[in-house]
């Protein structure tokens, strides 16, 4: 398998997120590399995102990540829009699981220095995972009855959440171009 960036980030979504293949996460994340996501602030190097995959895949088991399409490459940077499903069957934050189904969507932004990942940058809207969940309304308050924990979530995303990100949805699910065809489709 070659390590070219897509090839990175394919086994980034597919391999890490999706099948939660945690054995790759020390071939794949540098021992420095700086993590940010909008829920759960930042971690550095492989403990930190394994830790952070555990936490997410512990709360969604059948947590799936699509590729939507891939924005920009430009030597050792990648941008891509991704879609995400799954089902809320564990605790997560100190929210109990709801058993409701949640489709998410953002944007990934990844630095890659040889064959591995040093900056790993996701902006999603935290607040649309709350929506789904039905813990909070469509404003920024708890929803009536809301536990200790889902109230100080509540107050933390809408203090501090980044600007939505909404990827176009679509009606089938798209398979990864192969490098070639991305070659010509950025041509100029």
């Amino acid at each position: 398998m070659g390590t070219d960036n897509l090839t990175i980030a394919r086994r980034y979504l597919g391999d890490l997120w999706t099948d939660g293949d945690l054995d790759l996460v020390d071939e794949l994340v540098a021992p420095t590399c700086q993590v940010r996501d909008p829920l759960f602030g930042g971690c550095v190097g492989p403990a930190g995102l394994r830790d952070h995959i555990r936490e997410m895949r512990g709360a969604f088991p059948d947590l799936s990540f699509t590729c939507e399409a891939l924005l920009a490459e430009a030597g050792q940077q990648l941008a891509l829009t991704w879609s995400a499903t799954g089902t809320h069957r564990g605790p997560l934050l100190g929210i109990l699981a709801t058993g409701r189904r949640i489709e998410l969507t953002g944007l990934l932004l990844l630095r890659v220095v040889g064959t591995r990942l040093v900056t790993i940058t996701t902006h999603w809207e935290p607040w649309d995972l709350l929506r789904q969940l039905e813990l909070v309304s469509d404003s920024p308050a708890p929803a009536p009855g809301a536990t200790a924990a889902e109230a100080v979530v509540t107050e933390v995303i809408a203090t501090e959440s980044t600007v939505p990100v909404r990827a176009p949805r679509r009606t089938a699910r798209p398979s990864w171009p192969e490098p070639s065809a991305l070659d010509a489709a950025w041509e100029l």
